[in-house]
């Protein structure tokens, strides 16, 4: 965890450096939307966006970036809603072939609410790391993966993180009939509470290279994994520091799955854990836990 703040505070240094000299350049960072209510098309072209942030809504409302039919955007930071009240607005990345590449990092909900990123039909994201709801003010935002093929990937770099719930509240993540996330590592809840994430049907997949966390001093965070959906890491965390945090693996073939070091429950918390109708592994061993009390040291599936 100590990685993953430093992480955070390097990010956020590199950021302001680098927007220093877009201060100087006023238009450039927004001339892809100039008002409410608008939509950029990409279909069956390639666009490199020569500035330093593509904004869909950086003080608008109700913009709109569709990429389909194997077109391509490529920038380097991506944001929807940027600005505090710049709210729903949305990206939707449709069809084989279609890719928006963020060669750093993407938000979802910078300060705005309500925004939307759907991802679709073996479209594509790629991002250094993927943050929903990064601000205080950032509540209410939600991506959606969905079909086979259909892939947000926050994995960059080896050890880059998807945040559901920086800062901001009541956040989402779905992933949903075989689609698929990558991050190096991944937090439900950071600083923040009722955040949620669900990966629901055969095939969806949330893969962390590290670990991943629920509830990081944040309450009323959830994981939910139903129906064949699969969340995988090296380790993880429910409720560290904070309380009313859970998990909920519901329905044969639905996995929770680490590699070393099981998911720790926090002890001294009020967790909440539940293990139904699946196969609940640690090594070798069964283990899980059910309450509202404070829970044992260790859980895991």
């Amino acid at each position: 965890m100590m990685n993953t703040n430093f992480r955070k505070i390097i990010g956020k240094i590199i950021i302001t450096c680098l927007a220093l000299p877009a201060l100087a350049l006023p238009n450039e960072a927004h001339a892809q939307f100039t008002g409410n209510n608008q939509t950029n098309t990409i279909s069956g072209a390639t666009i490199n966006w020569a500035g330093l942030f593509y904004y869909v809504g950086q003080n608008y409302v109700f913009d709109l970036l569709l990429i389909q039919n194997a077109g391509v955007l490529s920038n380097n930071f991506g944001y929807i809603g940027y600005a505090a009240g710049a709210n729903n607005n949305a990206a939707i990345v449709s069809g084989s072939g279609s890719v928006w590449r963020n060669a750093s990092d993407l938000h979802v909900g910078e300060s705005g609410s309500g925004n939307r990123l759907v991802i679709s039909d073996q479209g594509k994201v790629i991002a250094n790391s993927g943050l929903v709801g990064y601000n205080a003010s950032s509540s209410n935002n939600n991506v959606t993966v969905t079909g086979p093929g259909s892939v947000w990937s926050s994995i960059l770099d080896a050890d880059h993180v998807l945040i559901v719930g920086d800062f901001g509240s009541g956040n989402s993540l779905i992933i949903s009939n075989g689609g698929t996330a990558f991050s190096g590592e991944g937090e439900v809840g950071y600083y923040s509470s009722n955040n949620s994430v669900l990966v629901t049907g055969p095939g969806s997949v949330w893969s962390n290279r590290f670990g991943f966390y629920v509830g990081s001093s944040g309450p009323g965070n959830s994981l939910v994994i139903s129906d064949q959906g699969m969340v995988s890491g090296s380790g993880g965390s429910v409720g560290l520091a904070s309380s009313y945090n859970s998990v909920l693996v519901t329905g044969p073939g639905s996995v929770s799955s680490t590699s070393a070091g099981g998911l720790e429950v926090a002890s001294m918390v009020r967790a909440t854990v539940w293990s139904l109708a699946i196969r609940a592994r640690c090594s070798s061993t069964t283990a899980s836990w059910a309450g509202t009390e404070a829970a044992p040291t260790t859980a895991c599936w």
